[in-house]
């Protein structure tokens, strides 16, 4: 350590200001580190954009997922709206309050599914057809 105090001594010493070449380095890591995530994030744009559709479409046998289990169900909405309405059929609750809830939103799904059928049957009936989503 330069600048100790020395108590014998009295000299007056004043601070030099700091130059640009003392912060030189962390503006370029922190430069390299905004790079960095631009990059990433382009990089993944790209491929939910444009590289996601084609591999869904060539990759059958499921290389991608191999590779990485989140890349390969990203490839297909379908595969994971099957898992889900799977993990919901088979579903059990311990609790008989959550199985009361379950058994009452599946009850009100089916309402809802009569009630949509019932509209389409008006809907033709009065010369309309419904569109299938």
């Amino acid at each position: 350590m330069t600048g100790t105090c020395k108590p014998g001594k009295q000299e007056v010493k004043s601070s030099d200001p700091l130059a640009l070449e003392q912060f030189l380095s962390a503006f370029l890591l922190l430069m390299a580190g905004i790079l960095l995530a631009a990059a990433l994030l382009l990089l993944e744009y790209l491929y939910f954009r444009y590289v996601r559709k084609h591999l869904a479409k060539t990759d059958r046998g499921g290389c991608c997922a191999l590779v990485s289990l989140s890349m390969g169900k990203s490839l297909t909405f379908r595969g994971a709206v099957y898992e889900a309405q799977d993990i919901l059929r088979h579903h059990r609750c311990n609790d008989p309050i959550c199985d009361t809830h379950l058994w009452k939103v599946r009850h009100e799904l089916d309402l809802a599914r009569i009630r949509i059928r019932q509209l389409e049957k008006e809907m033709e009936s009065h010369g309309i057809k419904p569109s299938r989503r």
